[in-house]
């Protein structure tokens, strides 16, 4: 079984919008469609079974309205160390269980159009896209080590992942107490690389979004 991870957690409080930061419109369509519809889309592409949206401390009732088909499973968080979906990635044995998780941000746009390449792979597998310079990620040093929400230096690399398969037995083994990035840090991961990518989380990531991508 294959299930993909959504955490939808954040506030939006970089974005100061009464909804949520993953339900703003993504550009070149006729119809409404959100942010977090470019993710969810990816895994049903992948062939997922179940998508499994990971919400706070409530739920966030736009997110739970738009996606009430039976692919969809929604849970409030459990009690944990949470940052970046940490706490929803924690406790996912606890809620849904498979042989392989895909865990995707839904507030991200990328040039992909599933995860497939993140399956030939085993135990964790990141994919890696190029991101603005502009804009934080979890970017390579030259030791393969992630330089955790950073912008770009004359030492990082101008990619960051933005999605990640993890297999139950990596879960079983290793517990991840700090920001996802760090974890990735501690034990042993693959990179495959997915395109270009940008955050919409932010005012400047999602006008470069707009304008550039």
């Amino acid at each position: 079984m294959l299930v993909g991870l959504v955490p939808v957690g954040g506030n939006a409080s970089r974005l100061n919008i009464p909804f949520s930061k993953s339900m703003v419109p993504q550009k070149g369509f006729d119809y409404y469609n959100p942010v977090i519809n470019h993710c969810v889309q990816n895994l049903v592409n992948t062939g997922v079974d179940k998508i499994v949206f990971g919400h706070g401390a409530t739920y966030k009732q736009d997110i739970l309205a738009y996606y009430q088909d039976t692919l969809f499973q929604h849970v409030i968080e459990e009690k944990g160390p949470s940052d970046g979906g940490n706490r929803f990635v924690n406790n996912i044995l606890n809620i849904v269980e498979a042989e392989d998780y895909i865990f995707c941000l839904p507030d991200t746009v990328s040039t992909t159009t599933n995860y497939k390449d993140l399956l030939i792979k085993n135990n964790v597998v990141c994919g890696m896209y190029t991101i603005p310079d502009e804009v934080k990620g979890d970017r390579p040093l030259p030791n393969g080590k992630f330089d955790v929400k950073t912008f770009k230096t004359n030492i990082n690399a101008n990619t960051s992942w933005g999605t990640i398969k993890i297999t139950k037995e990596v879960l079983e083994k290793n517990k991840i107490q700090s920001h996802i990035g760090e974890w990735l840090n501690g034990i042993k991961i693959e990179k495959v690389n997915l395109g270009k990518m940008v955050d919409i989380g932010t005012w400047t990531g999602y006008n470069y979004y707009l304008n550039n991508f």
